[in-house]
């Protein structure tokens, strides 16, 4: 499945925003600079941890994006544990969220499901609500089942 197929059947993108800047103009990455910059307008200077290339969320002040962490950390990023962590992928997220940028979303989600089996012992994957709409989407699945 092509990357173009994959977002508008994950339900990411409707198949006219296929074409569009949303689409083909979503930021895949933005310099260490720039994430650590707007990490600083998050959580306040000092707090990002270099050696890990992470920061804890109990640095975040404001918590709605303590909220939105939470659903980025169990959703499109997701990760068996260890949620007190705003990794460096979810930084970009947010710095797209907050700033405006159209971030290449499709491409993140993609990059997660195919390296699965590389962060995990086992090769969970959470997102099982992506492969429903997917398989639902490719009519895998009827709109009966739950």
């Amino acid at each position: 499945m092509m990357l173009a197929e994959f977002a508008f059947h994950s339900g990411l993108y409707l198949q006219e925003e296929i074409a569009m800047d949303v689409y083909t103009n979503g930021l895949v990455v933005v310099d260490r600079s720039t994430l650590l910059g707007f990490w600083q307008v998050v959580a306040g200077a000092g707090t990002w941890e270099h050696n890990k290339a992470k920061g804890r969320i109990s640095h975040v002040d404001d918590p709605l994006y303590r909220y939105l962490h939470r659903i980025v950390s169990t959703s499109i990023k997701a990760r068996d544990h260890i949620r007190e962590w705003f990794m460096t992928t979810e930084v970009f997220l947010f710095y797209c969220l907050l700033y405006r940028r159209s971030c290449a979303l499709a491409h993140g989600l993609a990059q997660y499901f195919a390296s699965a089996h590389h962060r995990y012992e086992r090769g969970f994957l959470y997102g099982g609500a992506y492969v429903t709409v997917i398989a639902r989407s490719l009519g895998h699945l009827s709109e009966a089942y739950p």
